[in-house]
């Protein structure tokens, strides 16, 4: 994770929400989510956020589908399934206990 860009500096605020390892899984998956998928609109992001419905109405927002291609750098997020409503925070839940 790009800790020096705009979106890592942007979604530090979330780190609030969360203890302990979590607040570094919610930092870098609100990092991930702000780069890839919904932009400044990450701002609005709480842990009761339905996740799937943000990017869904970001996307409908901003991109044409017929022009659409996705090319992103390999991340921990990488089988981040939104095509389900899920909050947020079941999201970092779910990959805090992933963690070793």
């Amino acid at each position: 994770m790009d800790t020096g860009s705009e979106h890592w500096a942007q979604t530090a605020f979330v780190r609030d929400y969360f203890f302990g390892t979590e607040q570094q899984i919610a930092h870098e998956l609100a990092a991930h989510l702000a780069r890839y998928y919904v932009g400044d609109e990450i701002t609005q992001l709480r842990p009761d956020t339905d996740v799937a419905s943000m990017v869904n109405d970001s996307v409908r927002r901003r991109i044409n589908f017929a022009d659409f291609t996705l090319v992103r750098d390999p991340t921990r997020f990488d089988d981040l399934d939104l095509s389900q409503s899920v909050s947020f925070r079941r999201l970092v839940v779910d990959y805090a206990e992933r963690e070793p």
